[in-house]
């Protein structure tokens, strides 16, 4: 057994990392540049994999599901990483795969076939809709399974994301490259970043419901301000479906304002800073990137009917 003590330094704004020993890069066979394999143990521990010639076949064992892991999220994580790997028989199944439209979208994916963005953003707003939906019924019951749920929401969205994401940035670099037109390209890059933000949102929701369910209570403000926030919320989303105008979305910003103004008096009020109020300044900020995706999908549509009209 080797043992050294090193300090955890900062890398960018949200990483940290740990420095080797010279003695371990050169045992490990590493060296700048290199890829390797994290994998988080049930007892807290770390393994890393270098990634060399040979991790195709060991993928498909260090990355298979650990005994005891009871969490189907980390389970299908953990699947999902051997399959970016290569590893055979990766395919994740269990009860997150038990949505059709979820087995639909993912579908083409596996077959390495061209993603659906227009479906896959209708999925999208659904999980985040129906999450939301959760989050204010949770607020009123503090019922556990109601929790559960969003929880379950959670893990299709991760799902979704870790297998989509990658693949919609290639699909959108692909269309650039072959020129496509302006329309397909923004809207596809319109779909890939409404996937990250909604994908942070139903994590916010499920982190709030998972606070409140540990403290077995809402703090302050915040239940006025979940239910706010569904409001408007789901007009956003609304628009987002149906490409409504500037005047439909318009006083959009303005509410979440008014909410900014509620959760500093609620910050003000509490004796301590609450991660609840912490989560909900997070999905306020992503509310108003979902603003703009609603717009810019409104503008692509708009572009395209007049590029289609010039043609004629």
């Amino acid at each position: 057994m080797y043992v050294a003590m090193r300090h955890v330094v900062s890398v960018g704004k949200r990483s940290l990392a740990v420095v080797l020993p010279k003695v371990w890069v050169s045992m490990l066979g590493v060296r700048a540049g290199d890829r390797v394999m994290l994998r988080l143990n049930n007892d807290g521990s770390i393994t890393l994999l270098p990634m060399g010639s040979r991790i195709p076949v060991l993928a498909g064992v260090f990355a298979r599901p650990q005994g005891g892991v009871t969490d189907e999220r980390l389970a299908a994580k953990e699947r999902l990483m051997a399959l970016a790997l290569g590893a055979p028989e990766t395919i994740p199944g269990g009860s997150l795969h038990s949505d059709p439209d979820l087995t639909r979208i993912l579908a083409p994916l596996y077959r390495g076939d061209v993603l659906e963005h227009e479906d896959l953003v209708f999925l999208v707003l659904r999980y985040l809709e129906d999450s939301c939906l959760y989050l204010a019924r949770y607020i009123v019951s503090l019922d556990s399974n109601t929790a559960r749920k969003i929880h379950e929401i959670e893990g299709k969205m991760d799902l979704l994301y870790y297998l989509s994401y990658r693949a919609g940035a290639v699909e959108l670099l692909r269309s650039i490259e072959r020129e496509l037109g302006i329309d397909k390209t923004i809207g596809m890059l319109l779909s890939i970043s409404l996937l990250k933000i909604s994908e942070d949102l139903v994590d916010s929701f499920d982190r709030i419901a998972w606070r409140i369910e540990e403290a077995e209570s809402v703090p302050g403000e915040a239940s006025q301000l979940i239910n706010e926030i569904s409001s408007v919320l789901l007009t956003i989303i609304h628009c987002i479906k149906n490409r409504c105008g500037e005047e439909e979305m318009s006083g959009r910003y303005e509410d979440i304002q008014e909410l900014r103004k509620i959760l500093k008096e609620g910050m003000k009020r509490s004796e301590e800073r609450s991660q609840v109020y912490v989560e909900i300044a997070s999905i306020l900020n992503n509310m108003e990137g979902l603003i703009e995706i609603s717009l810019m999908r409104t503008l692509t549509n708009t572009l395209s009917s007049m590029a289609g009209r010039h043609k004629e």
